[in-house]
């Protein structure tokens, strides 16, 4: 059990100004702790996605930014804001658990980020150091809840029948080119779109082909050397079948890690991946009694979902907010018997589309 917040009302207050204050240049501050972090401890970087690490211009049009210090910075400082009522974000930090242990990052890693989350606060803010202490204490609390729900995560990928713990070896039983169809919307309706893609399946090297059950919406993290480097990406598994873990990756993914794999992953091509993880799909839905299935709120994907509620307490009225769960897309959701439709949430279905809790 993580130990309760040990911040005074007027820390918890302090922290709160400084956050708010702040928030406009998270991913300025963020980006300083990634270039600190990856300066003190260069052997860490191999962790990260090499895609996500590339600088471009800030909102400024002058700051140098990557795309991971944006997510960092929206993350960190929502959580930060909400200090004291970090149940709400529960599925966030659930999520963030579950690309950890994808990833095989370690709580010991922790203290390593917080040295240069308060190098990046004080490049930023100034020497301040009675605020400097507010963050590194809420740092250390909201790390504490990650490292629990990690090490809970851990036990239960690892001891599950046929999983394991950290990276696993598996080799290119087979590659093929397959064309899938996606729904695009538009105000004219929607249109169906054809596009290329590489199905992969991957087999265990050490001949055990006992693999956990798939379930609907789980990932792997897959790792692999490209190029002289080592590089991570997060793909859907698509499928467990015959001792095969099945991943696809769409032509239209221009990243380099993607187009390595579709020009490069021939059979025999050996890779390591991580044990699937689920997807932490806690989605804010509106009821609506006209709706018939649950719509991906990007309109570039368009994507059909139905969904169901993780708890309800109380009968809900059309027009409520709730907290809904990701459920099978071939089982029909229904909600007090009525219909419901996402109008934000998190793109979980296509692994080719950002999910929307990144900052625009």
């Amino acid at each position: 059990m993580v130990a309760e917040l040990a911040m005074s009302p007027a820390e918890i207050q302090a922290l709160h100004e400084s956050a708010k204050m702040l928030q406009g240049r998270g991913p300025e501050v963020a980006t300083k702790l990634y270039d600190y972090f990856f300066e003190a401890h260069p052997e860490l970087k191999f962790y990260f996605s090499t895609c996500f690490l590339g600088k471009k211009s800030g909102e400024d049009g002058k700051t140098q930014v990557t795309l991971m210090a944006k997510v960092m910075a929206h993350i960190l400082f929502q959580l930060c804001i909400n200090i004291d009522d970090l149940g709400k974000f529960s599925s966030d930090c659930e999520r963030v658990s579950a690309k950890h242990v994808s990833r095989g990052i370690k709580p010991e890693f922790y203290p390593y980020f917080g040295d240069a989350l308060i190098k990046g606060l004080k490049d930023v803010m100034g020497d301040d150091t009675e605020v400097l202490t507010v963050w590194r204490k809420a740092y250390d609390h909201i790390t504490a809840v990650f490292a629990e729900s990690e090490k809970r995560l851990t036990a239960e990928m690892r001891d599950q029948p046929g999983g394991w713990e950290g990276f696993r070896k598996f080799k290119v039983a087979e590659a093929k080119e397959e064309q899938d169809s996606r729904t695009v919307t538009s105000d004219e309706g929607d249109d169906e779109e054809l596009e290329m893609k590489t199905v992969f399946y991957l087999e265990p090297v050490d001949g055990n082909k006992t693999l956990p059950i798939h379930h609907f919406g789980q990932y792997v993290c897959v790792r692999y050397h490209m190029n002289d480097t080592t590089t991570h990406r997060n793909y859907t598994l698509q499928a467990v079948e015959n001792g095969k873990m099945i991943i696809a990756v769409k032509h239209m993914d221009e990243t380099p890690t993607s187009k390595y794999m579709i020009e490069n992953w021939k059979v025999g091509f050996e890779v390591e991946t991580s044990c699937a993880c689920d997807r932490a799909a806690c989605l804010t839905l509106l009821i609506n009694d006209n709706m018939t299935d649950g719509r991906c709120s990007y309109a570039t994907c368009g994507n059909k979902r139905n969904y169901a509620p993780s708890e309800t307490s109380s009968p809900c009225k059309p027009q409520d907010v709730v907290s809904m769960l990701w459920k099978c897309a071939n089982e029909r959701a229904t909600l007090a018997e009525r219909e419901a439709r996402i109008v934000e949430g998190r793109c979980h279905g296509c692994a080719d589309q950002a999910p929307s809790y990144l900052p625009t």
